[in-house]
């Protein structure tokens, strides 16, 4: 006869840990990864948008009561 050895699943404490664990993790990367994009990616992009929107003018909202 052959013994049968199961594996036993890990511990409750160690399942704990790993999913506190990856909790925190996703909240850093929830937090932090907008962040870090906004500041990379909108930089260079916002200059040429003041540019643009100084250099035309916006026609007004209400023409009639302007030229009232």
């Amino acid at each position: 006869m052959m013994a049968t050895t199961a594996k036993q699943p890990p511990r409750l404490a160690v399942q704990a840990f790993w999913l506190t664990a990856s909790k925190f993790i996703a909240v850093l990367l929830n937090i932090g990864l907008p962040i870090l994009l906004v500041r990379l990616m909108a930089r260079p992009s916002t200059a040429s948008i003041k540019k643009r929107s100084c250099s035309r003018r916006r026609p007004p909202m209400w023409p009639l009561l302007e030229s009232a």
